[in-house]
This record gives C-alpha cells, sequence and structure tokens, in this order.
C-alpha cells in the first residue's frame, strides 16, 4: 500500500489490491494448496488427451464461477460493512431483537421506524 493516508484513496489510484491478499503464506492454505496439485497431478496422470481437456475446460469454467462468486461475497460484506457503519453514525441502530432480521434479509424491519431512510 501507497503512502496515503486514505485508503479510499488508494483504492481509487489502483493502489490497493483486495483480491489480492489471500492468505497464501498461511501453513494451512500451503498444505491445502500442495494436496490440491498432488491430486490434480495425479488425476491428470490417469486420463486420456481428451479428457484433459475436459477437465481443463471445466476447471477453467469452475474458476470463472468462484471468481464470480467471491466477487459478489466481497461486494456484499462491503455493503453489510457500510450499512453497519451508517446506523451506528446515525446513532440509531436497529435493537438487538430486530439484527438478525436486518441480517438475514439485508433490509431494515418495518418495526424500526427510527432507521428509515438511512
Amino acid at each position: 500500500m501507497s503512502k496515503s493516508k486514505s485508503t479510499l484513496t488508494d483504492l481509487y489510484n489502483g493502489e490497493l489490491y483486495p483480491a489480492e491478499t489471500i492468505p497464501a503464506d498461511s501453513k494451512e492454505y500451503q498444505r491445502q494448496d500442495a494436496a490440491i496439485h498432488k491430486a490434480f497431478l495425479d488425476l491428470h496422470k490417469t486420463l486420456s488427451n481428451n479428457q484433459i481437456l475436459l477437465l481443463e475446460a471445466y476447471l477453467e469454467n469452475r474458476s470463472e464461477a468462484t471468481k464470480i462468486e467471491l466477487e459478489s461475497t466481497f461486494a456484499e460484506g462491503f455493503k453489510l460493512g457500510a450499512k453497519i457503519m451508517m446506523e451506528v453514525v446515525s446513532g440509531n441502530p436497529p435493537s438487538i431483537k430486530n439484527i438478525n432480521l436486518v441480517i438475514r434479509e439485508g433490509k431494515k424491519d418495518d418495526t424500526n421506524n427510527n432507521a428509515e431512510g438511512h
């Protein structure tokens, strides 16, 4: 990250890469990645050329679908975080009994009228 004191400025200027902050250096991740790689190589040895092409097409499509899922999850998490911040800043967070409803449905509870319009 740059020396800027603004995360928003860094994001705007392309100096912040949230998608690239995966835990690749964790032992657990490295073990799992090695197991996946070994399983792929073992499977690859048993396949015909046509089966290899089919597998590679499957993996490419699966990778694209996973990318879409991760982008959506990131966006939803960001929206939820922003929503929580707006409620905290407004001084009118929902009552405790309504928090599960707010999170589960992704919208404000109709019984919590003082949070409307935020």
